[in-house]
């Protein structure tokens, strides 16, 4: 199975938002940095939304690890699932470790009370079926098709955001 974290967008020539980057203090200039990188993020969860396939109708996620479930009918346990539940489910956070002054936001899709699960047979297939779209998947056709939308967004960002802080000076 493909890793879908291999995704990065590495932006260069941006050395006049360097230096003026550098006449903000080191935690505010941190903070604009991770701000910019947050509305790149923004644009391909965006896209992956968009992209994702949506259920028709309400269905049941059965619960087959109920010890219910084996005596009585399926129909009675289980999560309703609206549609568009894997869509609502695509969200951006933050990487915790930063490592070399690297900042890193992850586009992932939330599986917290458990009914996303399947969100890995839309995007990468199973043996018995392709993948969603055609058999690309939601997510990585995201990113290949955002990454320049992105990295405008990223630089907009910090040249209206350092512009704001040095006008506050």
């Amino acid at each position: 199975m493909p890793d879908i974290k291999t995704g990065t967008i590495q932006i260069t020539g941006l050395a006049d938002l360097e230096k003026r980057l550098r006449g903000l203090s080191d935690k505010l200039a941190k903070n604009v940095l991770r701000g910019a990188v947050r509305a790149g993020a923004a644009v391909i969860q965006k896209e992956a939304k968009a992209r994702v396939p949506v259920a028709a109708k309400a269905h049941l996620l059965k619960s087959y690890r109920s010890k219910l479930f084996k005596n009585y009918k399926a129909k009675k346990y289980g999560t309703w699932i609206r549609p568009g539940n894997l869509k609502r489910n695509i969200k951006v956070r933050p990487n915790k470790e930063i490592s070399r002054g690297k900042i890193t936001y992850y586009v992932y899709v939330s599986d917290f009370d458990k009914t996303t699960y399947y969100w890995k047979f839309l995007e990468f297939g199973t043996s018995k079926m392709k993948a969603a779209n055609g058999g690309s998947g939601f997510m990585r056709p995201a990113f290949d098709t955002q990454k320049e939308a992105a990295t405008t967004a990223i630089r907009d960002y910090m040249a209206k955001r350092i512009d704001k802080e040095l006008g506050k000076k």
